[in-house]
């Protein structure tokens, strides 16, 4: 009965084209204003889920690229990603690897860097922890293919590639997804 439910809800036909009437003066033409001069004094306006952090080099396309928006889920759990648990997740990988080739089939981890993780070498004066998850992972012996995106960034950034990220989102620009189809081996 749930399930069906839900099947209708997902079947109702959806009001195209009705947007919500917000007047020129609303809350959030206030809190624009009011995060846009609390920024001038914290990096994250003292109480933003958005933190903004100058680089040393403009590495978005966008009039400020030399600024990092990201958010603050980038930094909650950097204390988590010790040597001892990065460790204890490669020694789980390796174990689901051989369980897996047992049966023919091939493990492939492809863990996502997060913006933070991406720019953290270019932030000037950087008072965050770095995160440290790719450079332990990536020296410990593995039996499944690591495909390491954060190396891949890496190299464009050298090369001088920008808009890695969307400047003001925390998803990787369509350069990116298009740079990573590339460097796979179908």
């Amino acid at each position: 009965e749930d399930i069906s439910k839900l099947e209708r809800e997902y079947n109702k036909p959806q009001q195209r084209g009705r947007h919500p009437k917000i007047g020129f003066l609303n809350t959030g033409n206030f809190r624009f204003l009011f995060y846009r001069f609390l920024y001038k004094f914290s990096d994250h306006a003292f109480f933003s889920k958005t933190y903004v952090r100058e680089m040393d080099q403009p590495m978005f396309s966008h009039r400020e690229g030399n600024k990092l928006l990201f958010y603050i889920e980038d930094l909650i759990g950097l204390d988590k990603n010790s040597p001892e648990n990065i460790e204890i997740l490669n020694n789980n990988l390796n174990a689901l690897s051989e369980m897996l080739s047992k049966k023919g089939i091939k493990l492939h981890f492809m863990p996502a860097p997060d913006k933070y993780t991406v720019y953290q070498d270019h932030i000037l004066n950087n008072p965050y922890p770095r995160s440290i998850f790719f450079d332990v992972l990536r020296k410990l012996p593995k039996r499944y293919d690591f495909i390491d995106l954060k190396d891949l960034f890496d190299k464009a950034h050298v090369s001088g590639v920008r808009d890695l990220y969307y400047y003001d989102d925390t998803h990787w620009h369509w350069k990116s997804s298009e740079m990573i189809a590339e460097s796979m081996k179908f």
